[in-house]
């Protein structure tokens, strides 16, 4: 029942209730029309009432006219191949609430797992302390509520996105990201028979990453990838790696200009918080070794040439001043040129 509906039924039973008092106040025969008035009228907003819960929760039926089959939660529901996808799913969500988390077992925690393409790496800012990635999220979790059989395919269900249970991940250490919509949202939600669903995003993120650069341009980095729900503590939802495959895959043939192709390392982990609880969370180790060669080209070199270049000054007459501090001047106006230019 809706709120509009819920918001009606109150406004009829005080117009019922303004026409009672109406006929008691006009007396006699008055009295009892008025109340032979009030109650048909109240008879009427009763059948309006079984009318509209009639027509909301009203079977579904077959193409043909017949009824589908009742939804039994406890057992998988028997589907054939010749309904569409949109009956099928008008049964399966039957008594469906989304606001519950799927248990395999009274009071088990729902396990998802988790595995990732890591398409590109954006920007690695030294001075942001940042790095953005171009990823394909998937996650993978069992809904005994949604079990079928008898239809041989996997239901796309990406249109019914916001009626069936989703776990809340979020990225720990993100400063901003956002889904890819071009040409349509980039998402896609499949059911399989035994409640098996897939759940795959394209995102990109901006992650924070903590650097130590004493080492710079030697040095080598280690950005995190935290991975965790948002409100449900570790008894109530767990993730995993996906077993099956690898937990996180690199496009080999993505290039870094100033890095060489990240290793990964991957992890389970907990997090404790006094106001909330604990909660379980995957993690993501990038390991970024800076490249020598390019700090050799775009910043040793030009160095060297720069300070070889003062040294000429050296050898013009000491009388003349001006060539002298003109040299010197602009050897510090490119090294400035060049270290701005790298940052």
């Amino acid at each position: 029942m809706t709120n509009r509906e819920q918001q009606t039924f109150p406004t009829i039973n005080l117009l019922l209730s303004l026409l009672l008092l109406l006929a008691v106040a006009g007396g006699g025969n008055g009295e009892e029309a008025g109340f032979r008035v009030g109650r048909s009228l109240l008879a009427a907003g009763r059948n309006s009432v079984t009318s509209i819960v009639d027509r909301k929760f009203q079977q579904p039926v077959h193409n043909d006219g017949e009824p589908l089959p009742a939804r039994d939660p406890n057992e998988p529901l028997k589907i054939s191949d010749n309904l569409t996808i949109e009956q099928i799913a008008h049964v399966l969500l039957a008594n469906y609430d989304n606001h519950h988390r799927p248990m395999k077992t009274p009071g088990a925690p729902t396990v998802v797992e988790i595995n990732m393409y890591i398409q590109s790496f954006g920007s690695i800012s030294v001075i942001d302390m940042d790095y953005t990635l171009d990823i394909m999220l998937r996650q993978k979790w069992v809904d005994p509520r949604l079990k079928f059989t008898g239809y041989k395919h996997t239901l796309s269900l990406s249109y019914l996105k916001q009626q069936i249970w989703i776990p809340d991940l979020f990225f720990r250490n993100s400063k901003y990201g956002f889904l890819h919509e071009i040409t349509t949202p980039n998402y896609l939600i499949w059911l399989q028979f035994d409640g098996t669903i897939t759940f795959s995003q394209k995102l990109t993120v901006k992650l924070s990453c903590p650097m130590q650069l004493w080492n710079f341009p030697m040095d080598t980095q280690f950005c995190p990838l935290e991975i965790g729900s948002y409100g449900f503590p570790l008894r109530d939802l767990e993730f995993a790696w996906m077993k099956n495959r690898s937990a996180v895959s690199l496009n080999r043939q993505m290039l870094l200009n100033e890095f060489e192709m990240p290793s990964v390392n991957t992890s389970s982990c907990q997090k404790a918080y006094n106001a909330t609880g604990q909660f379980a969370c995957l993690f993501v180790q990038f390991k970024l070794v800076r490249k020598f060669g390019f700090y050799l080209i775009y910043t040793y070199l030009p160095s060297i040439l720069i300070v070889t270049i003062s040294w000429i000054s050296f050898w013009i007459d000491h009388k003349a001043v001006p060539a002298r501090i003109t040299l010197g001047l602009l050897s510090i106006l490119a090294l400035m040129t060049q270290s701005a230019a790298t940052m």
